[in-house]
Order: C-alpha cells, then sequence, then structure tokens
C-alpha cells in the first residue's frame, strides 16, 4: 500500500512540474517593437501613409520603464506596432525637447499616434497595460483611415 501511495504521489509531483515548466514557456513567448532609430523629421518628410506612433520617454521616469518591461514585450503590441513607424524620442535629449514641445507632451510616458503627414491622430497619457494599450493601437489604425 505504500508503494502504491508513493508512486501516486510521484506521479502527482512530475505532472505539476511539467505543467509550470509548459506555462513558463508560454509566458517568455513576447515579442519586442521594433524601433527605429530615425530623426521624426526625416520620418515625417519620407512617410505619407503609414502612421507613426512615438514613446517620448525621460530616463528617470519610472512607468516609462514599466512600458518597456511589460507592454512593449507583449505579444499582442507587438503584432501591431509593425502597422506602425515606431520611434522613441527621450523628451530630455537632442531634439527631443522640441518635438515634445511641438506634441504638447506635458507628461511622460506620452505616446502619440501620428498620420502620415505627421498630425496628431491619437494620445496615450501615461502608463497603460498590454491589453488597454494594445486597444489604444487599434483605435488610432482606425482613425488613421
Amino acid at each position: 500500500m505504500k508503494y502504491i501511495f508513493t508512486l501516486i504521489l510521484s506521479l502527482f509531483v512530475l505532472n505539476c512540474t511539467s505543467n509550470d515548466r509548459h506555462s513558463d514557456e508560454i509566458i517568455t513567448k513576447k515579442e519586442t517593437i521594433n524601433w527605429s532609430s530615425d530623426n521624426l523629421g526625416d520620418v515625417i518628410k519620407r512617410n505619407q501613409s503609414k502612421p507613426i506612433m512615438i514613446d517620448f520617454y525621460t530616463d528617470w521616469c519610472k512607468w516609462c520603464k514599466v512600458l518597456d518591461e511589460k507592454t512593449y514585450t507583449d505579444i499582442t503590441v507587438g503584432e501591431l506596432s509593425k502597422q506602425f513607424i515606431n520611434l522613441k524620442i527621450n523628451a530630455e535629449v537632442g531634439d527631443g525637447g522640441f518635438w515634445a514641445q511641438t506634441y504638447k507632451v506635458t507628461g511622460f510616458p506620452n505616446i502619440i499616434f501620428l498620420n502620415g503627414n505627421g498630425e496628431t491622430i491619437h494620445r496615450i497619457n501615461g502608463y497603460a497595460p498590454p491589453k488597454d494599450f494594445a486597444i489604444e493601437m487599434q483605435k488610432a489604425l482606425d482613425l488613421n483611415k
């Protein structure tokens, strides 16, 4: 009887362990956004059709880092990002301050969606978790039509 109990307990533990391993594999399947290193002015000059997603951030912004770690690594957000030209602009470096002022950025993170002509079509003020961020991205795509 002891041996049967030990065998059943061992099978149960092995099953739980393999389920945990499988769930870890699912969690790590993440896609990241392909960020362009181009200057926003150049992107607007060359582009006339594809919408632009700009992440205005600062180095000291905690929620900007959370956005990078949690939202931008989400598969759905990554897939939707393929329909945009994606730019990250540090609002305190180089011409980042000029662009932040141009698009009336008042806090961070601030995600601005532009049409191909550089006009604001949508914006996300502050952090948004992946599901909410994906919804806002889709709104921007719909508004760009």
